[in-house]
């Protein structure tokens, strides 16, 4: 993609603003008499690299999870953005899980909604407070842990410090117990300081504990892919070869007599 995006931008008469790469996704600033040329450039680099254009709407254009938003004063905010067909389905609260890794989960998507939202008239706790109620989460528990994120925000890459002097963490897996697990680990915290622990559902450890129901197909028997063409050849006296093609269930559907010379000297063009 860096390539693509060094070719376009030396064919570009008129640069983009700004321009914005996460992966295969692109996002350009440019005048509105030039999209069209900006897309006819970057789709006629490659042949089998071709590229979508969406354009703004209203002011708005949606860039993965952010509505970017073009003020009339020319400046521009963002909001948190989720497609209309996106289920908002996170982790319920009723399913079987430790606490922490729901309030964790609760904890990323405040964290993902409140940094990626500028604009001062977005609701952000009216949004947050609908998807998790959706997902189970008590009003109470809500308001908990958003209190919980105002008093210590989540750490980035850029604010945690390492030192040399902290102890090398040992991770222990076990399978969650609900009640039976929180004490477990209340417990080996006390003790022994160095050792943290996960816990694993019951649905991650069936595949485990129980067989596939079906045989896997082996290779031959796959359907929609040729892996060979069965055949016969036989050879007589005569220097003739009687060559016979089979079909899927084992019956001839082309019987030919060929001379070995003529055989040897079109076979590569026969099964082209």
């Amino acid at each position: 993609m860096n390539r693509i995006l060094d070719t376009a931008c030396k064919k570009l008469t008129h640069k983009p603003k700004i321009i914005l790469k996460y992966v295969d996704d692109l996002f350009l600033i440019v005048k509105k008499n030039e999209i069209d040329h900006t897309l006819d450039i970057f789709n006629n680099i490659h042949k089998l690299i071709q590229f979508t254009c969406e354009r703004e709407r209203d002011g708005c254009l949606p860039y993965l999870d952010v509505l970017v938003k073009r003020k009339e004063s020319g400046t521009i905010n963002t909001n948190w953005y989720s497609k209309p067909i996106a289920s908002g389905r996170i982790m319920n609260f009723n399913s079987l899980h430790p606490l922490s890794q729901k309030v964790n989960t609760a904890m990323g998507l405040i964290h993902r909604v409140t940094t990626l939202t500028t604009d001062t008239d977005f609701n952000t706790t009216t949004t947050i407070t609908d998807i998790l109620k959706k997902n189970g989460y008590p009003r109470q528990t809500i308001g908990r842990i958003m209190r919980k994120y105002v008093e210590k925000p989540m750490q980035t890459t850029n604010n945690i410090t390492t030192t040399s002097n902290i102890p090398e963490k040992k991770y222990v897996s076990m399978t969650y117990i609900p009640h039976l697990s929180e004490i477990l680990k209340k417990t080996f915290r006390k003790s022994i300081d160095n050792i943290l622990f996960s816990f694993k559902t019951q649905n991650t450890n069936r595949k485990h504990l129980f067989s596939r129901l079906k045989d896997k197909p082996t290779t031959m028997e796959r359907s929609y892919v040729i892996y060979s063409i069965p055949s016969r050849a036989e050879f007589n006296i005569d220097g003739d070869a009687h060559l016979e093609l089979l079909d899927q269930d084992g019956y001839s559907f082309s019987d030919t007599v060929l001379s070995v010379e003529y055989f040897a000297e079109n076979f590569e063009k026969m099964w082209k």
